[in-house]
């Protein structure tokens, strides 16, 4: 399933519990870096609803009160650390609609999350389809079917050049690289 989808989904479920009011991002470590962009564009961008960052520990032993149907909680980590799959359960035992972000659906996050987007990781990374360009496509996605974003179709586009920048930047300005 797409991300598309995916929020397309979750739409259906939050209009039928009254509107989204709250995202949650968490994570740890690096993965907690890697989901800052969907987090910094829906704190910015966003008009109808509200975003916050926890580290996985943080939302387990003391989650948000306002966490509930109404909310999503896009949780984070590479292998599925046990504070993060602890979180993706704390969220769905409050009713929270959960995304697992992870590496590989073989994870325990990918085991116990409502929605499931694998991402690419490693040597051979497409970056276009790592962690971060996922966070911030949930992002987009969030802003466009939640409030018909603006600059959606631009953003979307954007996409298609990723991966020919990062080469290009590594080729410029990693020349041992190729060796």
């Amino acid at each position: 399933m797409s991300v598309k989808e995916i929020i397309s989904e979750i739409k259906c479920k939050i209009d039928a519990a009254g509107g989204l009011k709250h995202v949650y991002f968490v994570a740890c470590g690096g993965s907690k870096a890697a989901i800052f962009p969907g987090l910094y564009l829906l704190q910015s961008e966003a008009k109808s609803f509200g975003a916050t960052t926890y580290t996985s520990n943080e939302f387990v032993h003391a989650a948000p009160k306002e966490l509930d149907s109404r909310c999503i909680a896009v949780i984070c980590s590479l292998k599925a650390t046990p504070e993060t799959v602890e979180a993706v359960k704390t969220a769905n035992a409050a009713g929270a609609v959960t995304i697992a972000m992870t590496g590989s659906t073989e994870t325990g996050m990918a085991q116990v999350g409502q929605y499931v987007v694998t991402y690419s990781n490693g040597d051979d990374q497409v970056y276009s389809d790592s962690n971060q360009a996922n966070a911030l496509r949930i992002g987009f996605e969030l802003l466009n079917q939640f409030e018909g974003y603006e600059k959606y179709e631009t953003a979307m586009e954007a996409y298609r050049y990723i991966d020919e920048i990062v080469a290009e930047g590594k080729e410029k300005c990693l020349p041992a690289a190729r060796e």
